[in-house]
C-alpha cells in the first residue's frame, strides 16, 4: 500500500512564552500503572537487566519474506506489554512487525534519560543479532514512541543507522524534554542525514498541554534550516477533528517508506 502525501505547508503561527510560564515535568499529574516494571511471562529479554525486555507482535499468518518493523515505545503512563492495540492490528494486518519496549519505565530526570538512550542502542543491536530468528527485516525500520517514548527513542531514530527508514511519533518531545537546553536539546541530534519524520498531535497550538505542537515545530524550523524539509511532516489539532486517532496516517507513512518511495511532507492542522 503506497501512501497518500500531504504536498506544501499551511501558515501557522508560533506562540511566545512568557518566561513566568511553568514548563510541566513528563510526570505531572498524572499516576504510573503499578506493575510497569513487571516482566510479563511472554517477554523477550535484549539484555540482562530486569528493564531490558521486549514485546513482539506479528501477523497470525506467516509471511513469505523478513517482516519491516515498527519499533514502538511506551509512554510514562503506559507499558510496554499494552502498546496501542488498534495500531499493533493495522500494521500487523499489513505484514508489519511492531516491537515494544521497555527500559526505564517513567523517565524524572536526565540519569534516566540517558540510561534508556543507552538500551535503545542495546536494543538496536538485538535487532540486528536476532532478526533472522524471528523473521525480521533490519534494514526496513521505522522508529516509533509516545511522550516519554519520543525522548527515549529520539537519539536512536537520529543515529543514522542505515536500518532505520523514518520515524513516526505522536505526542513527541513534551515539555519535560526542553527543560534543560545547556544539556541537551532535541533539535541538536538532527542532521542532514536524518530521516523523514512524521510527528502527530492531539492538541491545539496554544492551549497550554505540555505536548504542544509547538515542540514539534521546532524540530520543523531545524529541518528546514538544513534544507531537508522535504522530509518533515507535522499534523495538529487531531483532539478537536473528525478523527482523533494520532496513528491514522501510520500505515500510508511506513508503507510509503518501506517502499522507498519519499515524497514531500508539510504542516497541516487535523482541522482541514
Amino acid at each position: 500500500m503506497k501512501g497518500r502525501h500531504i504536498k506544501g505547508y499551511c501558515r501557522f503561527v508560533c506562540l511566545r512564552l512568557g518566561i513566568g510560564v511553568m514548563l510541566a515535568m513528563l510526570t505531572s499529574c498524572v499516576a504510573l500503572p503499578t506493575d510497569s516494571a513487571q516482566r510479563p511471562m511472554n517477554a523477550i529479554p535484549y539484555g540482562a537487566e530486569s528493564r531490558q525486555w521486549l514485546m513482539l507482535y506479528t501477523p497470525e499468518s506467516e509471511t513469505p519474506s523478513a517482516m519491516p518493523v515498527y519499533l514502538w515505545s511506551h509512554s510514562n503512563t503506559g507499558v510496554a506489554d499494552q502498546p496501542v492495540s488498534s495500531m499493533v492490528k493495522m500494521l500487523n494486518e499489513q505484514g508489519i512487525a511492531v516491537i515494544s519496549w521497555a527500559s526505564v519505565p517513567r523517565i524524572t530526570n536526565l540519569s534516566d534519560l540517558e540510561t534508556a538512550w543507552a538500551d535503545a542502542e542495546l536494543l538496536w543491536r538485538w535487532i540486528e543479532e536476532h532478526a533472522e530468528m524471528h523473521n525480521l527485516d533490519a534494514q526496513r525500520v521505522i522508529i516509533g514512541g509516545r511522550s516519554r517514548g519520543s525522548g527515549v527513542s529520539w537519539k536512536l531514530a537520529h543515529s543514522n543507522k542505515p536500518g532505520i527508514l523514518g520515524v513516526y511519533m505522536d505526542a513527541a518531545l513534551p515539555d519535560g524534554f526542553w527543560q534543560r537546553p545547556d544539556v541537551w536539546q532535541p533539535v541538536n541530534d538532527i542532521t542532514l542525514n536524518s530521516p523523514p519524520l512524521f510527528l502527530a498531535y492531539g492538541p491545539v497550538p496554544g492551549d497550554g498541554d505540555i505536548h504542544r505542537p509547538e515542540n514539534g515545530m521546532k524540530v520543523g524550523d531545524r529541518y528546514r534550516e538544513l534544507g531537508i524539509e522535504d522530509r518533515f511532516t507535522l499534523v495538529h489539532s487531531l483532539g478537536i477533528s473528525e478523527n482523533t486517532n494520532t496513528y491514522q496516517f501510520l500505515v500510508d507513512f511506513v508503507a510509503s517508506h518501506f517502499d522507498q518511495s519519499v515524497e514531500g511532507f508539510g504542516i497541516r492542522s487535523g482541522t482541514q
